[in-house]
């Protein structure tokens, strides 16, 4: 074992000891340092956080029940195992869940979970190819909020019925081969669920980059190769944007680098859309309309119209303009998962109609704007990342406008059949 993996390991088994007398939150990073003996820096080489060690004890453990199970175990069996062990735990689990605001327990719950299927998938001989790995990615950011509502809400009570509602949220397409996980086959895929699922893995990844400050998380999961995986579904072709963007995320620095690359991330976030000073590019629509380069014009008004027909309600609700492009983006992650549910659920009408309206969404308050904005982006000298990213979605977003029709289709036929 490497001495890096070695020293990991060190601090995961403090922590996980530590929790079965004390909550979670209750322990701080200066604690583990002190119990462990080490310098403080040694730890920080490791871990940027206390709740970067807290995913990785959750994925090590993850691993470690996959691993416990029997060689034909199903995944129902595999959640029943998982969620009984972690009502063993409750001081490590519900502290998880509750820490740290934002998206990014959540995301390290997702990702832990998907890199469980995987390895319950590669078991049983079935090598996941890029498209079942953007389903799994789905899957993982739905069964990270059931797991999360069960913690939080039933106080980790009945692990067992808990395990059939994280079961039963699992894409049709993806219960056909992971409910028994006994096939030594390549799996058969739905090239519509595939579609729909990575629709909503993008445009939320595109949100959690141009919505909200950079977390280490965040970073962990742009580098996760499933995740280069689905953008380039969505390429236009060699050299594009999209291909670039991919190419930048697949070298993410790890490491004692990722602190200080982080740092350099949260920088140019803050100067992109905080300030202080002139924005070198206005993330807002009513910007770039025709007229007076200002907020809250007809456009702004004409969004605000589009989320209530749809009844979305955004977390940033009254602090950022209705045109935001990460709003906008939200407003798409939410649509792509109620279409990708619809379709799940064989409401094929409801389906259709979601992807109509995204498709006039798309046209009327995006295609016209991102593309000048992604411009306007690159004038950022030292960006890192986020010009890439605005050129990327542009791309992204061009793609998905082109291939809407075609999905639609395929619903009506569906329908009609």
């Amino acid at each position: 074992m490497a001495r890096d993996d070695i020293m990991k390991g060190r601090y995961a088994q403090t922590l996980w000891d530590m929790t079965a007398r004390r909550p979670l939150e209750a322990i701080t990073a200066s604690e583990i340092i002190n119990c462990t003996g080490t310098a403080r820096q040694t730890f920080y080489d490791h871990f940027s956080s206390k709740q970067a060690l807290a995913g990785y004890v959750l994925e090590q453990w993850l691993s470690s029940a996959t691993q416990d199970c029997p060689q034909r175990q199903t995944w129902l069996k595999s959640l029943e195992l998982i969620t009984t062990r972690a009502a063993e735990r409750p001081l490590f689990f519900k502290g998880f869940a509750g820490l740290g605001a934002g998206p990014s327990s959540s995301q390290v719950l997702a990702r832990a979970f998907s890199t469980c299927i995987l390895h319950l998938l590669e078991r049983k001989g079935c090598t996941p190819s890029a498209t079942t790995q953007s389903a799994v990615a789905f899957y993982g950011f739905g069964i990270a909020g059931a797991f999360s509502t069960w913690i939080t809400e039933r106080e980790l009570r009945d692990p067992f019925a808990a395990s059939r509602i994280m079961y039963e949220g699992m894409p049709s397409e993806l219960k056909r081969y992971l409910g028994g996980l006994v096939h030594t086959q390549p799996c058969k895929e739905n090239a519509t669920d595939i579609a729909l699922a990575s629709r909503f893995f993008l445009y939320q990844m595109f949100h959690a980059i141009l919505g909200s400050e950079p977390t280490d998380e965040l970073i962990e999961l742009l580098a996760d190769e499933r995740t280069q995986s689905v953008l380039l579904l969505f390429s236009t072709g060699e050299n594009g944007a999209v291909e670039k963007f991919a190419h930048t995320l697949a070298s993410q620095p790890q490491g004692a680098e990722r602190n200080s690359y982080l740092e350099a991330l949260s920088a140019e976030y803050t100067r992109l859309f905080i300030g202080p000073g002139p924005l070198p590019a206005y993330p807002w629509e009513s910007v770039y309309r025709p007229g007076n380069r200002a907020l809250f014009q007809e456009s702004t008004l004409e969004v605000r119209r589009c989320y209530e027909a749809y009844g979305y309600r955004a977390s940033m609700h009254r602090r950022a303009a209705d045109d935001h492009l990460g709003l906008m983006l939200d407003f798409l992650a939410h649509l792509s998962r109620r279409t990708f549910e619809a379709y799940e659920e064989q409401r094929f009408r409801e389906a259709a109609e979601l992807l109509e309206g995204q498709r006039a969404f798309i046209r009327d308050h995006l295609l016209g704007w991102v593309g000048r904005y992604a411009q306007d982006v690159e004038s950022l000298e030292g960006a890192l990342l986020y010009p890439l990213c605005a050129s990327a979605l542009a791309e992204v977003l061009e793609a998905d406008f082109g291939y809407l029709p075609e999905l639609e289709r395929r619903c009506q036929a569906l329908l009609e059949a």
